[in-house]
């Protein structure tokens, strides 16, 4: 518990982004239980295998992970 960073990544086949809602809802609610400090998230629609992800999504993913 506290003083951590996280960031938050998911994936995921639908493009509407509303669909990631309910997970961003319980991450918020777990780091802040835990006093994580969110440093970042991304939400990467479309992605029914890892051949769909793009470059810059794992670009994103990449410097998300720098902020740790």
């Amino acid at each position: 518990m506290g003083k951590k960073k996280a960031v938050f990544l998911t994936a995921m086949a639908d493009e509407d982004q509303k669909t990631a809602s309910g997970a961003n809802s319980s991450f918020d609610l777990m780091a802040d239980y835990l006093g994580w400090e969110i440093v970042g998230r991304l939400n990467v629609g479309g992605c029914s295998t890892v051949d769909d992800l793009h470059e810059e999504d794992l670009t994103a993913a990449y410097e998300l992970g720098k902020n740790l």
